[in-house]
């Protein structure tokens, strides 16, 4: 992890993470309890409980809990890194609220052309949310 990312990491009240990849060329770590409660509100949807499930089992098979070293490494489970397929590539992280996204470096340009695409299309939300 950067040495930024971990000095968040050391500040947060909950210091559970969970590492999991539900889509392809993704993976994350739920950080700050974020896991247990996306698992509480999986399990009290009362609506698309075939969907919900299907996201649960998922998250679970490739998912497991991780912590991070003295050294600021963070190994992540063994069904995670067979799926993700990404030894000895580089990996680029993004902490957004209690989620850091992994995506390897073809996949974050990927998600940054896509990205630029929704932004020059709503540049007037962009304005009204303060940012242009």
């Amino acid at each position: 992890m950067p040495m930024e990312y971990q000095r968040y990491l050391s500040q947060l009240p909950d210091k559970e993470m969970f590492a999991t990849s539900t889509e392809d060329g993704m993976a994350k770590i739920y950080i700050n309890g974020s896991w247990g409660r996306t698992k509480e509100n999986l399990f009290a949807a009362t609506e698309q409980q075939e969907l919900t499930m299907a996201y649960f089992r998922v998250a679970s098979k490739y998912g497991g809990n991780v912590d991070m070293d003295s050294n600021g490494r963070v190994t992540l489970p063994q069904e995670l890194r067979r799926k993700m397929s990404w030894q000895d590539s580089p990996v680029q992280l993004l902490i957004f609220k209690d989620l850091i996204q992994i995506y390897p470096a073809e996949g974050m340009n990927a998600q940054v052309t896509l990205d630029t695409a929704l932004l020059k299309e709503n540049k007037k939300s962009l304005g009204a949310l303060g940012v242009l």
